[in-house]
């Protein structure tokens, strides 16, 4: 049996040792009808959670989204918890969690591929100051993708072509 947990918790706790690491099962449909994710979120079909999930730290607690809280999340929650996980689903989906005015983000391509591991962002930062080697890594895996790499540059002008 699966467990609900609020929106506005889970909006409480992303990045924090003790906050869920939020995982997107919408179906393909669901997921084309609306194009913003949860801050944080991974994306993973519902149906191979089995594989993908293997990927995850069993020590934090996971909460899986769908577009209304129903099937796929109820489902996937109820599969990572015979799996071994501390897994709920938000209440409403990600329906519910835009209607209480909670903050999203825009999907970006490489989470429009399967979730296999090998596609995340990449972010360059200075080398100096010290705060762009701390804060932008924090920020970009808490609120942007927690898979993202940083790659540090030395503190001349750099040109990506």
């Amino acid at each position: 049996m699966s467990v609900s947990i609020m929106s506005a918790t889970v909006y409480a706790q992303p990045g924090l040792p003790h906050g869920a690491l939020l995982l997107d099962v919408r179906k393909p449909a669901g997921f084309d009808q609306t194009p913003r994710m949860l801050p944080g979120a991974r994306r993973g079909a519902a149906d191979g959670i089995a594989e993908w999930s293997r990927q995850l730290p069993k020590s934090k607690p996971v909460a899986a989204y769908c577009l209304h809280g129903h099937e796929a999340s109820q489902g996937a929650a109820a599969t990572m918890s015979a799996l071994g996980f501390d897994a709920r689903y938000p209440e409403g989906g990600i329906a519910g969690w835009i209607e209480s005015g909670l903050p999203t983000v825009a999907r970006r391509a490489e989470w429009n591929a399967p979730s296999d591991g090998s596609r995340h962002s990449r972010w360059i930062t200075r080398s100096r100051p010290k705060i762009d080697r701390l804060a932008c890594p924090w920020l970009a895996r808490r609120f942007i993708d927690p898979q993202a790499s940083m790659l540090s540059w030395p503190n001349s002008t750099c040109t990506i072509r």
